[in-house]
């Protein structure tokens, strides 16, 4: 499918207004705001063509992507019934100057882009189910839990998310059992662990 620089600027700022309507805004500042100035920005250098270094259209083009892939599928499951259980997430995505866009990486401070990810698999989950629970983000006790939980042909199903900040492959397994762990104490029928693997080079064969 091929996607055009109007598509994604429109998509993004269908999302403010997405925003709006659940009561929610845009920082300024925050790095929503900025991939929106970009998009823009971008569409702007094409449409006047207007030279831009190679650098820095692919690190524009990297940021943005990244944003819309998330936002589409938001906007896609918007106005389902659980839409709600990203309301905590979503104050994130507003407000956070961490790097969220889940296609580049993020240093270990920047816990509010492992909160992104969370929003990225549960938007793609929301779009098979309309029986999805989601942990608040800001919940002290969450690492106890899945950080989504939702209802599949009658099977009640957890998801751990896990976000990678180390090339140690005992690191990663140790991630892994973590969140198996996480699934079999919830009480869930099954479950799966899901690693995010942008801040590694983990090269699988």
């Amino acid at each position: 499918m091929n996607i055009s620089f109007e598509h994604i600027e429109e998509e993004l700022l269908k999302f403010e207004s997405l925003l709006k309507q659940q009561y929610l805004s845009i920082k300024n500042d925050s790095y929503l705001d900025a991939i929106i100035l970009d998009a823009v920005k971008i569409f702007e250098y094409y449409k006047n063509k207007t030279s831009i270094s190679l650098t820095e259209e692919r690190e524009l083009f990297r940021n943005v992507i990244g944003i819309y892939d998330l936002v589409s599928k938001l906007c896609r499951v918007y106005g389902k019934k659980d839409f709600d259980q990203f309301t905590n997430h979503l104050e994130i995505l507003s407000k956070s100057k961490d790097k969220l866009s889940q296609n580049i990486k993020s240093e270990v401070i920047e816990q509010d882009s492992n909160n992104i990810f969370e929003l990225l698999i549960g938007s793609a989950v929301l779009e098979v189910t309309d029986n999805l629970f989601m942990e608040n983000p800001k919940d002290s006790q969450k690492t106890k839990n899945p950080d989504i939980i939702f209802n599949y042909h009658g099977k009640k199903i957890g998801i751990a998310c896990k976000v990678m900040h180390s090339k140690n492959p005992k690191t990663l397994v140790e991630r892994f059992q973590e969140g198996a762990k996480q699934i079999t104490r919830s009480g869930v029928d099954g479950g799966l662990v899901v690693i995010n693997l942008k801040n590694t080079n983990f090269c699988l064969n």
